[in-house]
């Protein structure tokens, strides 16, 4: 207890988020989440503070049983271009979005319509990767970010003229098809 009122002399911080802050200027990011555990009011101060940490404000809205919020900080992070999440991380997002705001849903009684908007709109940011994957239909399709609906829509209308044979003509128009769905919906 005497530990945590102790501020460091030179940054004037609070000993709990001086640690934090010590792993994460060191890049220690996993420890300055798991000593966060010991001290979650330094942590929360922290990683509010701190732009490296924007991308996992997630886990610590989930350790304080806050899934309306991780399902914010989740698509948040997806929806800001300047993460530089891959295809495959955005889709692990959205997973962990959909589960936690499926939490809230059953643990919410105050915004209902709310709950389910987002929960349309995180099926919706999901089948976008989804198409986005079977259009690139390679390995690198995991390693690129998420396109916009707009730039998969011309991609696909501009593969159709390249494509070799009528089902792989048909399955890009498909494709296609999904996306303009998407933009209706979204």
């Amino acid at each position: 207890p005497k530990l945590a009122q102790t501020k460091d002399l030179k940054t004037e911080m609070p000993f709990g988020q001086f640690c934090i802050k010590w792993h994460l200027d060191r890049t220690f990011i996993g420890e300055a989440l798991q000593y966060g555990n010991l001290c979650p009011d330094d942590l929360l101060v922290i990683v509010n503070a701190e732009p490296a940490l924007r991308p996992y404000r997630w886990i610590v809205s989930l350790q304080r049983k806050n899934h309306e919020a991780a399902t914010r900080n989740l698509l948040e992070v997806v929806d800001r271009a300047d993460t530089g999440l891959s295809l495959q991380q955005s889709k692990f997002n959205l997973s962990m979005a959909k589960l936690s705001n499926k939490v809230a849903a059953s643990k919410s009684v105050s915004n209902p319509e709310q709950i389910v908007e987002r929960g349309k709109r995180i099926e919706n940011m999901r089948e976008i990767a989804q198409v986005q994957e079977l259009l690139l239909c390679d390995e690198d399709a995991q390693n690129t970010y998420l396109w916009t609906v707009e730039s998969l829509l011309e991609y696909a209308l501009q593969k159709v003229d390249r494509e070799d044979g009528i089902d792989a003509k048909a399955r890009t128009c498909f494709l296609a098809l999904c996306l303009c769905c998407s933009l209706e919906s979204g």
